[in-house]
């Protein structure tokens, strides 16, 4: 018995392998210090609309990478819009197009929650 807590510990690792996840997980990994030096939003300023590309998961459609990825982009995308002292009013497309679609496959809206 765990509570609220699921059964089986969330996946932390993509069943995938390949370029877009590879960043996304290290994003995800490096979150803490990006925001403690004020970086965030700079090194996803940096970031081309497809390279976080995750048309790959939506194709396999295994839930604990889909899990895993709506993680990781809303805790990212909650960090670039609150990560400075003024919020930001616009998410980059490199976040909120994979971000939407994922999503979409989980049928809940793109925000932070408990779900996630």
């Amino acid at each position: 018995m765990k509570g609220f807590l699921p059964e089986q510990q969330p996946s932390k690792i993509y069943s995938i392998n390949n370029n877009s996840l590879n960043l996304l997980t290290d994003l995800a990994s490096d979150l803490p210090k990006l925001l403690l030096t004020g970086q965030l939003q700079n090194k996803i300023n940096r970031l081309k609309d497809n390279e976080l590309e995750i048309s790959e998961l939506l194709i396999n459609r295994k839930p604990s990478d889909i899990n895993l990825a709506m993680r990781h982009l809303s805790f990212i995308a909650h960090g670039y819009i609150w990560g400075n002292v003024e919020p930001h009013d616009l998410l980059p497309k490199v976040i909120s197009k994979p971000w939407v679609q994922v999503a979409n496959e989980l049928g809940r809206p793109p925000v932070l929650s408990y779900a996630s």
